[in-house]
């Protein structure tokens, strides 16, 4: 009897297009990976300030002198903005980490789980 290949059930309509040098797919990766770190960071530390009130004692050493007392002035509004921002876009902040990490959960579950099938196809 001859050797037949079944028909495979999806074909691809177009060829999956390679990269001819992956450096400059990593570099992409990479770039978008610090642009994701730094972002993550940014939100953490101004939430995190906003919260506790930090700002107001950063910014505080600007109003003891008179020279300085127009850029407290000026600071302290933009904090107060950026501090009623936060706390107006608070519920959506909660949903978005519990949504990241069990993201990242879900990940690692997966990524953790490819040996166990291995496993178990090897018992029965």
């Amino acid at each position: 009897m001859e050797n037949v290949k079944p028909l495979p059930l999806l074909k691809p309509r177009n060829p999956i297009k390679s990269y001819s040098n992956d450096t400059d797919q990593l570099f992409s990766l990479r770039t978008y990976g610090y642009l994701i770190l730094a972002a993550t960071w940014i939100i953490f530390i101004v939430t995190t300030c906003s919260l506790l009130g930090i700002w107001d004692y950063i910014i505080f050493p600007l109003s003891l002198s008179s020279s300085t007392d127009h850029l407290h002035s000026q600071l302290s509004s933009i904090f107060r903005f950026i501090e009623s921002s936060v706390l107006k876009a608070w519920g959506i902040y909660v949903v978005l980490w519990w949504w990241a990490i069990s993201s990242w959960i879900g990940l690692k579950l997966f990524r953790h789980s490819k040996g166990i099938q291995a496993e178990l196809d090897k018992r029965s």
